[in-house]
């Protein structure tokens, strides 16, 4: 009920409500990877920015070139303002939601992680980050699937650093 109808095209609705718990759990693993691999690795952020940001705006990128050929071929209409759309999340691809909170996750974790080196501000910063990009989604009215999955990032981390601790029984 919360889709723009135009957007609708019936067969594949599991996905709608699918969509989210899965970024949910990718977050969570990702979080969980990206902190063990930061600790075993002495030199997991030399290229951590082109490793982890090529591969998600490439794809994005080519996904959104076709979504708007496609829009385009059918005859729907589309304005262009912003590819990002601030204060409107009716962007040019409404199905990349997750890839700027995810681009955002990966940033918050080399500043916490690769720059200031200390997990409590590893946490903190990731945590800050977090919350901001929940008020600004709040603030400036985007859907709920927006915002409801970042802290699982957040989560995976503080599971990986106490993950003795919390699977010990």
């Amino acid at each position: 009920s919360w889709v723009n109808p135009k957007y609708v095209r019936h067969g594949i609705d599991i996905f709608v409500t699918a969509g989210y718990p899965m970024v949910a759990m990718f977050f969570l693993c990702s979080g969980f990877g990206l902190y063990k691999s930061a600790k075993a690795k002495p030199d997991f952020f030399k290229r951590f920015i082109p490793v982890r940001f090529i591969p998600i705006l490439i794809p994005t990128c080519l996904t959104m070139l076709v979504y708007i050929y496609f829009m385009y071929l059918k005859k729907i209409p589309y304005k262009i303002d912003s590819p990002f759309a601030i204060n409107n999340h009716d962007t040019w691809h409404p199905y990349i939601w997750y890839v700027p909170c995810m681009l955002l996750l990966y940033l918050l974790f080399y500043i916490g992680f690769g720059l200031i080196k200390k997990d409590w501000a590893g946490i903190l910063v990731v945590a800050a980050g977090t919350a901001l990009y929940i008020v600004f989604c709040i603030v400036f009215h985007y859907g709920t699937w927006w915002f409801n999955t970042p802290h699982m990032f957040l989560l995976g981390i503080i599971l990986a650093k106490n993950e003795e601790k919390i699977f010990a029984w």
